[in-house]
């Protein structure tokens, strides 16, 4: 696999894809055809706040429709994120922590995600309400590259919608159970109808999953990554007229495992000078995971609790020549999470941690006739943020041996080490607008922009043990942007769309929590600003049996947002500079009538190019001992490659009745997790998915593996307790999923 290393071989690939016709991604084109069709449809999104069919859009879009996210098995981001070319997510420490990674820029643990995600048009304003179960969706849209024009602060990276399914003004409903190894239990469930026929509908729609875990515990013979949560989603619909308004409303329960790391023991430091000040090996430099053993040997269980709820209301009135809309949205999560920190069979390091968020929105926005020449979107967005952020590192009584959840809490020998706890308050608010101009009948121009402002109050309200260092434990900082965005479109026929794009994206800067503040870093770390160009073409082939697209882009970063574990504590920091070079390609074909393919493949290289010092210190006389500069090195959390490819096949075997089989195959090279790259996960990984079943016009009965060759992994790193400790990937699953409509 070759690496792009500078601008000219981008511009050299891409004149090569622009002679075999090839052009800018989208997963699933193929989304929400006909299962019996001979022809790729069209999917029609409203990625730019406007309904509009996707092939028209120049940008780099990826979309799966209610039946891809069925029949592939979509349940959660990461799947989507699996899907999609030179995006990962990576699990971290508790199920409502996750690090989406995109085209190179990545998630801080304690910062926001550079993708910014909507639920029926309200922000996730927060980790926690990212990873949701995805149920009874409509569509999934993933918008790449810098969105910062439409979506404001945050979507450095790009924009993820999901849509939820509408209530309907027919009784429909449907029932879905899977069973599968590990004793895993999915249930879901949902009815829509009218309840005043014509004007006003409901949908109910619940699901629960169970499990008992797949990951062992060698000292106590517990499952670790045990899951149990319930998720209820109610919604009513209004049609009067010419308004419409939606009212949605959800809540979610969850109980699960957390911090089921494996530690190893570290190994010497490629920088002979880095060990000999320390006598030893030094934990940033973790541990030989190439033949890991996968065995957690923790002392006590760690878990997780977290309740969520969310509120919207969104308004639309078509005054006939645009559409005023409002969107509403309340969301609220409280989650805590307690147990072993030093993941070793004695009592040595425990966390106490809480992370409870309340949030307002409120987006008011018009947008113009859509046949017009001239188009546009403008309006408003506001957000209040609050936050309680608690982080407390207790020092056990160094016993050995399992303990209870109940008789850690209760040991009056633990005594506080880090007593990291901090109020975060926020205000945001926006203004945008975004225009389309037909030049000629061929020939698009859009023009939009952008200015956000974020100011953000951080209290540290904790006891403050003598070891903290907290003079500026109470601070303020207000962080502004304009993001500006340029495209030019041109429609070489009916089936080639060419592009160019020019966009800015910007991310907030975030405070440190206390517990890294006082460990020496900044108070809060600046924000991050990335500037894009992307080349991409759309086209169409073979009567729409074919789309084969592709993107060439660079993004050049300001402030890229890092985090890392040091010393057990949570801790944020940037690089001053890096750039990202890659290009994308999505297809999407009909072999033959009922055989799809689909496939996918990223390429990046994705350097820090500002001069990176670590600095080492002599504890002996508090000088720098040894400097060593990370200039040229790869950006943690950011593959080199990914790459997907999936088969569908649908025949009918007897009349009303058609066999379905899928096999999807990804591959994931090496991922660093640290400045210096010295920390991996070894090798590319490769994970081979299949699904096989019946299906009807009323039900499907499918056997599922996912991971069949049971391909191991890390997910996720921590330095603590004088180990190098790694999360395990999710090993080989299975079951069978039954399915009823009407």
């Amino acid at each position: 696999m070759v690496m792009l290393r500078n601008s000219s071989l981008i511009a050299a690939g891409f004149v090569i894809l622009l002679a075999n016709g090839i052009s800018n991604p989208v997963y699933a084109q193929y989304s929400g055809a006909s299962k019996k069709s001979f022809e790729l449809e069209e999917v029609v999104v409203t990625a730019r706040k406007r309904t509009e069919s996707l092939s028209d859009i120049p940008e780099a879009i990826t979309a799966f429709s209610g039946l891809d996210i069925d029949n592939v098995g979509i349940t959660r981001i990461k799947d989507v994120a699996d899907l999609t070319p030179n995006m990962i997510l990576q699990p971290s420490y508790r199920l409502g922590v996750v690090n989406l990674s995109s085209r190179g820029i990545a998630t801080p643990q304690q910062g926001d995600s550079p993708v910014v995600i909507n639920f029926d048009g309200v922000q996730a304003p927060a980790q926690d309400f990212i990873n949701q179960d995805l149920f009874d969706i409509e569509r999934i849209e993933v918008l790449k590259g810098p969105q910062g024009a439409l979506y404001g602060a945050g979507a450095t990276a790009g924009a993820i919608n999901i849509v939820t399914k509408q209530p309907s003004n027919e009784f429909t409903g449907f029932a879905r159970a899977k069973i599968g190894n590990a004793n895993a239990h999915r249930l879901v469930g949902g009815l829509s109808g009218p309840i005043v026929e014509d004007q006003l509908y409901f949908r109910l729609a619940v699901v629960n999953q169970d499990r008992d875990g797949y990951i062992k515990n060698s000292l106590t013979g517990n499952s670790l990554d045990f899951l149990d949560e319930i998720v209820i989603r109610g919604a009513i619909s209004a049609d009067l007229d010419n308004l419409r308004v939606d009212v949605k409303a959800s809540y979610t329960d969850t109980e699960a495992g957390a911090s089921y790391y494996e530690s190893l023991p570290l190994l010497p430091d490629p920088v002979q000078q880095i060990d000999l000040l320390f006598g030893g090996p030094l934990g940033r430099l973790g541990s030989d995971i190439s033949q890991g053993t996968f065995k957690n040997h923790s002392n006590q269980q760690t878990e997780e609790q977290r309740e969520v709820v969310t509120l919207s209301v969104k308004a639309e009135y078509d005054f006939g020549g645009g559409v005023f809309t409002s969107v509403t949205g309340y969301n609220n999560s409280e989650q805590s999470d307690y147990g072993d920190l030093d993941f070793q069979p004695a009592d040595v390091l425990i966390q106490d941690v809480r992370f409870d968020v309340e949030v307002f929105n409120q987006e008011l926005r018009f947008a113009s006739d859509p046949d017009a020449r001239f188009r546009w979107v403008g309006g408003l967005f506001y957000q209040y943020r609050e936050i309680y952020n608690q982080v407390v590192v207790l020092l056990g009584d160094f016993t050995v041996g399992h303990k209870t959840l109940k008789e850690s809490r209760n040991n009056p020998l633990n005594a506080v080490l880090t007593d990291g706890k901090d109020t975060i308050d926020s205000d945001a608010w926006g203004v945008f607008l975004s225009t389309n101009y037909d030049l000629t009948e061929d020939l698009v121009l859009t023009a939009a922009i952008r200015y956000d402002k974020v100011s953000i109050d951080t209290a540290y309200v904790g006891g403050a043990p003598g070891l903290l260092s907290l003079a500026e434990a109470s601070a303020s900082r207000s962080f502004d942007k304009w993001q500006p965005k340029l495209n030019l479109a041109y429609n070489v026929s009916d089936d080639i769309l060419l592009y160019i794009d020019a966009a800015r994206g910007f991310r907030s800067g975030v405070p440190n929590p206390t517990a890294a503040f006082a460990g020496g870093l900044p108070r809060f770390i600046e924000p991050e600003i990335a500037d894009t160009v992307e080349l991409g073409v759309k086209s169409k082939w073979l009567d729409n049996r074919l789309q084969f697209n592709a993107a060439l882009f660079y993004t050049d970063i300001e402030n890229r947002h890092h985090y890392f574990y040091g010393a057990a504590l949570q801790s944020m920091t940037t690089y001053d500079e890096a750039e990202v070079k890659g290009m994308e390609i999505e297809i999407a074909a009909i072999l033959t009538e009922g055989l799809r393919l689909t496939a996918n493949y990223g390429l990046m290289s994705a350097e820090i190019t500002s001069d990176e010092i670590a600095e080492y210190y002599d504890f002996t006389t508090g000088e720098v001992a040894l400097a060593v500069s990370n200039k040229g090195n790869t950006l943690p959390d950011t593959p080199q490659y990914t790459f997907n490819a999936a088969l569908s096949y649908e025949i009918p075997v007897v009349t009303g009745i058609n066999l379905y089989g899928y096999a999807g195959y990804k591959l994931v090279d090496k991922i660093y997790f640290d400045t210096e790259n010295q920390i991996d996960t070894g090798s590319s990984k490769n994970n081979v998915d299949l699904r096989l079943g019946l299906q009807t016009e009323k039900w499907d009965i499918v056997g599922y593996i996912n991971n069949v060759t049971d391909e191991r992994t890390y997910s996720n790193y921590a330095y603590s307790g004088g180990q190098g400790n790694y999360l395990p990937n999710e090993p080989r699953t299975y079951g069978v999923e039954l399915s009823y409509r009407f």
